[in-house]
C-alpha cells in the first residue's frame, strides 16, 4: 500500500543515495533532487510515484523523507488544524 497519494507534498531525503529503494532505483540523475520538496503527480505501476520537479524518473515510498514540513501544508497537518486537536 502506498503512503502516499496525487497533490502530496514530500520532501526527498536528504541522504538519498544511488541505490534500491524498495521496487525501484535512484539514479545519479536524480540525486539532484535531494532536500527538496516535491508534489506527488501520478501513480504509477501501482507502487512507485512521478514528482513535478522531475517528469522522468519514478519514485518510490523510500526515497521520500516524509511529508514536506508544515510551511508547505501535509494532508495530516492540515487535518490537525481543521479539528484542532
Amino acid at each position: 500500500m502506498l503512503k502516499y497519494k496525487v497533490g502530496d507534498k514530500v520532501l526527498i531525503r536528504s541522504d538519498l543515495e544511488a541505490k534500491y529503494y524498495g521496487a525501484d532505483c535512484v539514479i545519479e540523475e536524480m540525486l539532484e533532487f535531494t532536500g527538496q520538496v516535491a508534489t506527488i503527480t501520478e501513480i504509477r505501476f501501482g507502487d512507485r510515484y512521478r514528482i513535478n520537479i522531475d517528469l522522468h524518473h519514478n519514485w518510490t515510498d523510500g526515497m521520500f523523507q516524509g511529508y514536506a514540513p508544515e510551511q508547505y501544508g501535509s494532508p495530516f497537518q492540515q487535518w490537525e488544524k481543521q479539528y484542532a486537536l
